[in-house]
């Protein structure tokens, strides 16, 4: 059993997890700036959590790395408000009182349950949820000019389990560049506080922005939402082949503009947007989970001059594709 700020996490198979305060060298560049962090381990693998409490929220940066099928569940008394993300590579978390769709890769979804009775079932492989905690408070402000998140915080005054959406979100670039801000976070931990207080703001005030874009989009059918996600599984299977959005309509069976509100609708971004974000992401992905030289990286996200990587790169997260190797060949040089 494993205890994180009154939490309870039991395996459903009855296994003995062992917990520990102290991570593994090898798995310190997982922790969040600031946060009490905890591992679990057992025959399923390991699971990270790290905790930062922060005013009017708490920021939770979990991390799975599960070697075999693993169902856990999950219980506590307190209320949770929470904005949830998985970021890397999702699993299915099913909790009492809610609509439960599954959460894909990169969606988001705000919802409130009095209490917590969840039950995850994760697949093997490495994965990562972002999640933010808050208090009524802190999204009141945010309320007054978004009318779908005062209905849903009316259902909270009420004690009602809710969701805010009718169906999860796709983060767009701009979402995705302020978390890894958040995650990434490099300077003094003394300062993570406000760092992080300032840029949860943002984070919310994107989602507002969203929320409020939805109410006025029209709905699309199934088949055009699985054409754009078709169209997006062709950008993502080989980033170093570019396709425009004339040839990915043609290759979906739908029109460019057909595509490109889908696209709008599901992602917050346009297809062209959505390809750079895809492939600068994984060349993110390629920084910190290999040795590779930046040229080749560049070369396999589809940008044959590192220059205009580097840029867009920076662009996007923050910081240069070189601080991520720095960060990384040290906390190797430690383990």
């Amino acid at each position: 059993m494993v205890y994180m700020n009154g939490f309870r996490i039991l395996s459903l198979a009855n296994e003995n997890i062992i917990p520990f305060d102290v991570i593994p060298e090898n798995l310190l560049r997982y922790r969040l700036a600031g946060s009490r962090s905890r591992i679990a381990s057992g025959s399923f693998g390991h699971m990270l959590f790290h905790c930062f409490r922060g005013q009017g929220f708490d920021i939770w940066y979990s991390n799975y790395f599960i070697k075999q099928s693993t169902a856990f569940k999950v219980c506590s008394d307190h209320v949770v408000l929470q904005l949830h993300i998985p970021f890397v590579n999702s699993f299915y978390t099913c909790w009492k009182g809610l609509k439960n769709d599954p959460l894909k890769d990169k969606q988001f979804e705000i919802n409130y349950v009095p209490y917590v009775d969840a039950t995850a079932n994760i697949e093997p492989g490495e994965h990562h949820t972002f999640t933010i905690h808050f208090t009524k408070e802190f999204l009141q402000p945010y309320a007054v000019h978004c009318p779908k998140l005062a209905s849903f915080l009316e259902k909270i005054e009420k004690d009602e389990p809710a969701d805010l959406l009718d169906r999860p979100q796709f983060l767009g670039l701009e979402m995705i560049g302020v978390i890894h801000h958040i995650i990434e976070y490099p300077h003094m931990e003394e300062l993570a506080g406000l760092y992080f207080q300032n840029l949860v703001h943002e984070l919310m005030v994107l989602i507002t922005t969203r929320v409020n874009a939805l109410s006025d989009e029209q709905h699309f059918t199934t088949t055009e939402q699985n054409q754009a996600l078709e169209a997006k599984k062709i950008i993502t299977s080989d980033f170093e082949e570019y396709h425009t959005v004339e040839q990915l309509a043609q290759m979906v069976r739908t029109s460019e503009p057909k595509l490109q509100s889908v696209f709008k609708y599901l992602f917050g971004t346009t297809v062209s947007r959505f390809s750079q974000q895809a492939r600068l992401e994984h060349g993110y992905h390629l920084l910190t989970d290999t040795n590779y030289p930046l040229r080749v990286i560049c070369t396999m996200t589809g940008y044959p001059d590192p220059a205009n990587f580097s840029v867009a790169f920076r662009k996007q997260y923050g910081f240069w594709p070189g601080y991520i190797q720095k960060k990384i060949k040290n906390k190797n040089s430690i383990s």
